[in-house]
């Protein structure tokens, strides 16, 4: 790691402008921030990278959609709303681009479609753990598809999901 010694035997120091955030997400106000997640945004016909994507996720359970464009972030003040906890981890789903998942300390996971109006989630397994939910993943590796995800639980259990089967929500 002696690239990054910031020593001044190194050589090399960040420049002033570079200490800046590029853009400070301060829709969650003052409520503690839990979960992330960076995606790929793509142009209208779906064939080239057009800008990045973030998920934020906070205490209060609400989830935040921030984009790039060539003038900068954007963060969207309205929020996706259909847990009741606190999130604890996002994932941009690896083969649908408006897709992503969420879980909570209310014991469910969800799935949703920046699409769907009104902000709700698209399908939802309530009391998929017996307590809270802490972490998600897809599985990148089903053939691109996307079907299968894992999550871990308070209470020390790792499942493992085929997404195939989840109906609708109707939230």
């Amino acid at each position: 790691m002696e690239a990054l010694d910031p020593s001044p035997q190194s050589g090399s120091s960040i420049p002033e402008a570079a200490k800046k955030p590029v853009h400070t997400i301060t829709s969650h106000g003052r409520s503690e921030g839990f979960a992330l997640d960076w995606a790929a945004s793509f142009s209208a016909d779906n064939t080239s990278v057009s800008g990045v994507r973030l998920l934020s996720g906070d205490i209060t359970s609400k989830i935040y959609l921030t984009t790039s464009t060539i003038s900068g972030f954007t963060t969207s003040p309205n929020p996706f709303t259909s847990h009741t906890s606190s999130i604890e981890d996002l994932q941009w789903s690896p083969s649908e681009p408006t897709v992503f998942a969420s879980c909570s300390a209310d014991q469910s996971i969800r799935i949703w479609d920046v699409r769907v109006k009104g902000r709700k989630s698209a399908m939802v397994v309530e009391n998929a753990h017996d307590a809270d939910i802490n972490v998600i993943s897809w599985n990148r590796t089903t053939g691109g598809s996307g079907y299968l995800m894992v999550s871990g639980g308070d209470e020390g259990g790792l499942k493992v999901w085929d997404l195939r089967g989840w109906n609708k929500s109707v939230d």
